[in-house]
């Protein structure tokens, strides 16, 4: 794993944020979002009460998708199309957007690629993983919602960037391993999971005291997976879930505005099903809150109510 991360490249100053600029993180729980595998290779977007009611389709025609992340106020989702491009769509469906790439000389997929896009907490700018196949390198960038205003935070990083929700740290996975946390310049930085692989999605809780992630991301038939919580220190270490049949899989862990409650979903491999569970940040009150599902959802994120 690289321990040593390159020095900061371009400072953005809009990343200095005032202190009440985090304010729209807490506040009344919101949908859940989720992509869903359709039989004719598309991943549409779909929302959710958080009983699991209302299941509802809101973006059609899709290619693959891959993270989604809901803005600090409500009202938008970005997600990463076809792998390699950065979309924007309000949380009813409207002004559904994907942003070409910067450099209109590349072509996404085949020799830049840029994914795992998440809000920083003024809502107003996204970081997001960008891969240059020319120079193989790998940075953390920051944009605004319309693709201008564009600085690298640092290199030689893999995927998953999120800014906590004071807009001082930025969490990811320095390799494909574990799970890390830095400055936003890339100083600072600290492992905060074990020598694991864990799965590509983590969360900040809304006060931003913890942080929850899966342990495996590429588990066996014969195992289980699990999620935990640490602190953005590194301290605290703690197992919230405790599956043990083998093929039970948890991943996409997302706490809730109010910081209440964290939703995963479980999946049963040996029979292919799935479900949307929620479970209180310390273990306790662990329940299925959706219908049993044959088909696999999938980038799960939780948001707030929106705001004006």
């Amino acid at each position: 794993m690289r321990r040593l991360l390159s020095i900061l490249i371009a400072l953005v100053p809009a990343l200095t944020l005032a202190a009440g600029a985090n304010a729209a993180y807490p506040g009344r729980n919101g949908l859940i979002a989720m992509g869903r595998d359709m039989d004719d290779g598309s991943r549409p977007i779909l929302t959710m009460r958080p009983n699991g009611h209302d299941l509802t389709q809101i973006t059609h025609g899709d290619g693959v998708l891959g993270l989604l992340d809901w803005s600090p106020n409500g009202r938008t989702i970005t997600f990463t199309l076809d792998d390699c491009s950065i979309g924007f769509v309000d949380f009813d469906g409207a002004n559904y957007r994907v942003l070409p790439p910067q450099d209109p000389s590349t072509i996404p997929g085949e020799n830049v690629c840029d994914g795992d896009s998440s809000f920083l907490p003024d809502a107003q700018h996204v970081v997001y993983d960008h891969y240059d196949a020319r120079i193989d390198r790998e940075s953390f960038v920051t944009m605004r919602l319309d693709g201008t205003d564009r600085h690298v935070l640092f290199s030689d990083v893999c995927c998953d960037p999120n800014v906590s929700p004071d807009g001082t740290k930025i969490s990811f996975h320095p390799g494909e391993g574990p799970l890390a946390v830095s400055n936003l310049d890339g100083t600072g930085f600290k492992q905060l999971s074990p020598d694991w692989t864990v799965g590509i999605k983590s969360d900040w809780a809304p006060d931003g005291s913890r942080i929850v992630f899966w342990n495996n991301r590429i588990p066996s038939e014969d195992e289980a997976t699990n999620l935990y919580t640490v602190k953005p220190d590194g301290s605290d270490l703690t197992q919230i879930t405790h599956f043990t049949t083998p093929g039970n899989w948890v991943s996409g862990p997302s706490y809730s505005a109010d910081g209440q409650w964290i939703v995963f979903k479980l999946e049963r491999h040996d029979v292919h099903l799935h479900a949307f569970y929620r479970v209180r940040p310390d273990g306790s009150e662990l329940k299925q809150i959706s219908a049993t599902f044959d088909w696999a959802p999938r980038q799960i994120d939780w948001g707030p109510a929106p705001a004006n």
